[in-house]
């Protein structure tokens, strides 16, 4: 049985000040909350009101993403008819005459374009959509796109590399809409035209001294200084061998021409390739041909370095290393990574310097291990055998933090949860240190326990016990605490978490009649219900529960009940 929150355990809970507003929320379990009410991470809340559903019947019919808000879950709400797919659609087409808004001056583009549509589901924030399609050619400019339920940015970029792509904003779009949505690329004579070299380096002189980029392929693409909005295609700046100058020519938006500058990036096709990615500033007057200079690079060089545990005494084996930073030029650049022996070497080939790298380890997940994120130098003194050593030659990782508690199944019997799997997916950084790039996975034991090292980060902690339970969440902020002699971190306990009781929804997902569909339901559509609570200060979507229809477009998904 829930109780309602007592006026000491309110003060507890809800903390007093913004400071406490992250490290206290407002329930940590079921029995803070009030009756028929369950915590979602952190919040009281009905469990069978303000829900949303999203449902994919068939991306090859067109029927992809649809979201349902369920104000209360009843037997009719847990039927669902989708509407027809969802597009957006209309001509695009290229202006005759700069400056010109109006529709006497613009011919309907017929040659090759991708059109894509990247945005986000409007009733779940955060979840993210994105659909495209290359059309090679355009029947007298018209296109249409199938896409899901969301608000989107819309971009069509030619194939003609020469032609700036056209973009539109804040396109919204509602279950069974056909948006309309026009693109225009800019006139020809309208475009900014600028054409020069890429070069590694430019020595001026009669004649100048030039060196080309031949160790990787090159593009560049120019953007808007504030906004960082695309001005141009990417185009190709060097072909990556032997005999490339390093010309180019790019087209770029005319509203480069209103402002006073812009910017062009240069960057190699391969992301680990041995050439750093530069911006430069274009500024005006806009002169017709340019000269970018990577600066002397230099070429790679064997780098080492032995990876410890914190005691400075373990070795870590299989732990991934990065080195990233400006390089001489002034240009970024990021290695490949590199594994570590058995002895907790690694070598890996990067570009030397221009003052300090900042070095990224990764140890292998799970294990006591955290992730190192430094600065280090790269001696100019070679090893014997002709590797270049990191100063300090010795990098620590520190200790993950320890995560311990109990799970049990729901109920006053206090039985425990064994044996079921759960997930701690990184949410948020913190501290300043480094996001972990993937989640831990685990299992409670023979008793419940939780026991698992985690990286300082927030977590989402996803528990799956199947069977008749449902799966439940819980946000666990997971901060780096020394120990009092200052020779450990210490552990964080959870103490005891429950399960949620479940309830078997069963539902239908049913067809508008359309001429592309043959059916009233829906077959093998995937099901998901969330609900969407603050994690963080900020909207995020919580899955409940997910299902798959069968044949006759009927589902069974256990979703979490308060009794």
């Amino acid at each position: 049985m829930h109780r309602l929150v007592t006026g000491a355990l309110a003060t507890l809970v809800f903390g007093c000040g913004a400071e406490a507003r992250f490290d206290l929320p407002r329930c940590t379990d079921d029995l803070q909350c009030p009756e028929g009410q369950l915590c979602f991470v952190g919040v009281c809340g009905d469990p069978n009101r303000d829900l949303v559903v999203e449902i994919v019947a068939n991306t090859r019919t067109g029927h992809h993403a649809q979201d349902f808000e369920v104000a209360v879950l009843t037997p009719d709400a847990s039927v669902f008819t989708l509407a027809d797919p969802m597009s957006v659609g209309g001509e695009i087409q290229r202006y005759t005459i700069p400056e010109c808004s109006s529709a006497t001056c613009s011919v309907a583009y017929t040659s090759g374009v991708t059109v894509r549509a990247v945005g986000e589901s409007e009733l779940i924030p955060g979840l993210t959509r994105r659909y495209e399609y290359a059309f090679t050619s355009l029947d007298r400019g018209a296109y249409s796109l199938f896409v899901g339920a969301g608000k989107y940015t819309v971009t069509a970029a030619a194939q003609d590399l020469a032609v700036p792509p056209a973009m539109k904003d804040s396109v919204a779009i509602a279950p069974g809409a056909k948006s309309n949505v026009s693109l225009v690329f800019p006139a020809q004579d309208g475009t900014l035209q600028l054409a020069g070299r890429l070069l590694k380096r430019y020595v001026p002189g009669t004649p100048p001294t030039e060196t080309p980029v031949f160790q990787a392929e090159m593009d560049l693409q120019a953007f808007d200084s504030t906004t960082k909005r695309p001005l141009s295609q990417r185009v190709p700046a060097s072909s990556g061998n032997a005999g490339s100058t390093g010309d180019f020519t790019i087209a770029v938006d005319p509203a480069a021409l209103k402002a006073e500058s812009f910017i062009l990036v240069a960057s190699p096709k391969d992301p680990f390739a041995p050439v750093p990615s530069k911006t430069f500033i274009i500024s005006k007057p806009y002169q017709p041909t340019v000269t970018l200079e990577l600066g002397d690079f230099g070429e790679l060089v064997p780098v080492t370095g032995q990876i410890l545990a914190a005691d400075g005494v373990f070795k870590i084996a299989k732990a991934t290393v990065v080195v990233e930073g400006t390089v001489r030029g002034g240009g970024s650049y990021r290695s490949r990574p590199a594994i570590t022996d058995a002895d907790g070497t690694f070598l890996l080939d990067a570009l030397l310097p221009d003052s300090a790298f900042t070095l990224t380890v990764t140890p292998t997940s799970p294990g006591p291990n955290g992730i190192f994120r430094g600065q280090v130098r790269i001696l100019a003194t070679r090893n014997k055998d002709g590797t270049y050593p990191i100063d300090p030659l010795q990098v620590r990782c520190p200790d993950r933090v320890k995560i311990i508690g109990t799970l049990l199944r729901p109920g006053s019997e206090r039985r425990v949860a064994a044996n079921v799997p759960f997930s701690a997916v990184p949410i948020e950084p913190i501290d300043g240190r480094p996001l972990p790039w993937q989640g831990v996975d685990s299992v409670t034991d023979e008793d419940g326990a939780i026991s698992l090292s985690l990286d300082p980060a927030v977590y989402r902690f996803d528990f799956l016990p199947g069977e008749d339970l449902p799966r439940r969440s819980r946000i666990v902020r997971v901060k780096a605490v020394p120990t009092s002699d200052g020779k450990g971190i210490e552990p964080i306990d959870l103490g005891e978490h429950s399960l949620y009781n479940g309830r078997l929804v069963t539902g239908t997902v049913k067809l508008e009649q359309s001429t592309i569909t043959t059916g009233s339901v829906a077959a093998a559509a995937s099901v998901r219900f969330f609900r969407v609570s603050t994690v963080e200060g900020k909207p995020s979507p919580l899955l409940l529960g997910q299902a798959v229809t069968d044949e006759r477009g009927r589902y069974s998904v256990l979703l979490p009940a308060a009794e």
